[in-house]
């Protein structure tokens, strides 16, 4: 009886300390996306050599692909652009965990960055569930979830794409979505220079 206590005991904490960790993501975001609208921030561009930031950002996630066992390519050319970079990280890192969480096993997370004329194209790739037609117009309104079940699991809100889609529309960009069911998803992101 009192081993039984005891798991009950360590699965309740378990759970616990999970709940508290997505609860508190959640806030973050919210507080996020609730600065972004009610402030004007003033962008803070510098110069940026966006293989550099790609690299550092990869590096930071490489551990996250690992685990959930994904094929990883990033294609970016040496460009140097006059950016917020903060503001590209956290884009760019929402978007790849994205692919991570809806991604399939043994799947697949392609970026590509490169410059034609006086545009920058980010496109981040993934080979997972994808979102159905009707689901892509909403996708990047405030608490929209594709599917709640799926981001119950996940422990998605619904607020890391409207938060991507005001960080580029800060810094004057547009991005758009491209998506399959069952076949993957890409994210299109263009930045004049």
């Amino acid at each position: 009886m009192y081993e039984n206590d005891l798991c009950l005991i360590n699965d309740g904490t378990t759970n616990i300390s999970k709940e508290c960790d997505r609860l508190a993501t959640m806030v973050d975001k919210v507080l996020n996306l609730s600065a972004l609208e009610k402030y004007d921030f003033k962008i803070r561009k510098k110069e940026v050599n966006l293989k550099e930031t790609f690299d550092e950002i990869c590096a930071r996630i490489m551990g996250k692909i690992k685990k959930n066992n994904l094929t990883f390519k990033c294609n970016v050319e040496n460009i140097i652009v006059t950016i917020d970079e903060e503001s590209l990280r956290n884009i760019i890192i929402n978007l790849i965990d994205n692919a991570i969480k809806y991604n399939r096993p043994n799947g697949s997370i392609d970026i590509e960055c490169h410059k034609t004329g006086d545009k920058i194209t980010i496109a981040v790739a993934d080979t997972g569930m994808g979102i159905c037609k009707e689901d892509l117009p909403k996708i990047f309104e405030t608490f929209y979830r594709v599917e709640s079940h799926r981001s119950r699991e996940t422990g998605g809100a619904g607020l890391g794409l409207a938060l991507v889609k005001k960080l580029v529309e800060k810094q004057q960009g547009t991005i758009t979505v491209e998506s399959k069911l069952n076949e993957g998803t890409i994210f299109f992101i263009e930045f004049s220079i």
